[in-house]
């Protein structure tokens, strides 16, 4: 196991992943840009290890801007909340931080009385790397471990 980051590096992960959190439940997509590296790798995945696939979109992204495009459009309809618990922090190398988040979602559709909701949970396994230049740390790979999700439909009669 290799050793945490210091503080100032861990606080700095820590407070970019928050606003990550803001970020998708108030849907600031183009925001994730401000914390995420251009070529940021993305895959959603079921426990099982499989791709998680949506009417034949496969979560799998090898940059910012397609995952972007996807959420805006996916998301557009639907309330978020994201709870991510402290998390397990590991120095790779001075300019290399792999971290894990436990992750509790919560969400559905925006209408109060009809539609569905959903509740899930998993995990953020998740590069942080530092910038050259600005010394500023970015995300630059995020895999979602998703290990439960239920989804309840509203009675509509």
């Amino acid at each position: 196991m290799a050793p945490p980051p210091p503080y100032e590096v861990a606080t700095e992960i820590i407070n970019k992943k928050n606003l990550y959190t803001r970020f998708a439940d108030t849907q600031q997509w183009d925001s994730m840009k401000e914390i995420m590296h251009p070529s940021i790798t993305l895959t959603f995945e079921l426990f099982s290890g499989e791709i998680l696939e949506e009417s034949g979109v496969k979560y799998s992204f090898d940059n910012i801007q397609d995952w972007i495009d996807l959420f805006k459009v996916r998301n557009k309809d639907m309330q978020a909340q994201h709870l991510v618990s402290p998390p397990h922090l590991e120095q790779m190398n001075e300019n290399e931080v792999e971290a894990v988040f436990t992750v509790i979602f919560l969400c559905g559709s925006k209408d109060l009385t009809k539609g569905w909701k959903g509740e899930g949970g998993g995990w953020y396994y998740e590069t942080w790397t530092r910038e050259e230049g600005s010394g500023e740390w970015r995300m630059k790979k995020l895999r979602m471990v998703r290990n439960y999700w239920k989804v309840t439909v509203a009675d509509e009669s």
